[in-house]
Formats: C-alpha cells, structure tokens, sequence
C-alpha cells in the first residue's frame, strides 16, 4: 500500500509519518509537505530501515489539480494540513 501524508513536516504530520512506515502493510511513504526540507528531516530522524520507505515530496495544498494528481498516486491519505480549520 501507497501512503501519502499531507503535512508531514508537523508535529502531527510526522507522527503519522513515522507509524505508517513501520507498518508492514506500508510499501512506501510519500511526505508531502510545502517545508519538504524540514519533511525530509524528519523522515532522516527515523533511522534505518524505515526511512527508506518515505519519500518526501512538495506539494502546495491549495493548488487543487496538483494535489488531486498526488492522492491519485496514493491508496491512502492522511491530511495533517494546518490550520485545522482551514483545510
């Protein structure tokens, strides 16, 4: 299975990040965030073997028809975009 994580680079995004790449059922791990360097960081704070599954990516939420590519990519998405209220 493909998951991508909308806001990787956050404190929630992150943790989510991290549980779907321990997950045997998880092939790979796209963490999508508009920070994709701090995404990238924290996808290298999980050590090996489960960083090799995420990938980090930018992504602009707030472009609709490169973000409907994106999850069209994935089996599941888990959005941990902020401000809650907003997205």
């Amino acid at each position: 299975m493909r998951a991508l994580v909308l806001g990787a680079a956050g404190r929630m995004g992150s943790e989510a990040m991290r549980d779907l790449a321990q997950s045997q059922d998880v092939s790979q791990v796209v963490a999508a965030d508009a920070r994709v360097e701090r995404a990238k960081a924290r996808a290298e704070a999980l050590g090996d073997p489960v960083r090799r599954k995420v990938v980090a990516q930018a992504v602009d939420v707030t472009d609709g028809a490169s973000l409907v590519r994106l999850m069209k990519e994935a089996d599941v998405v888990v959005n941990c975009v902020g401000p809650f209220y907003r997205y």
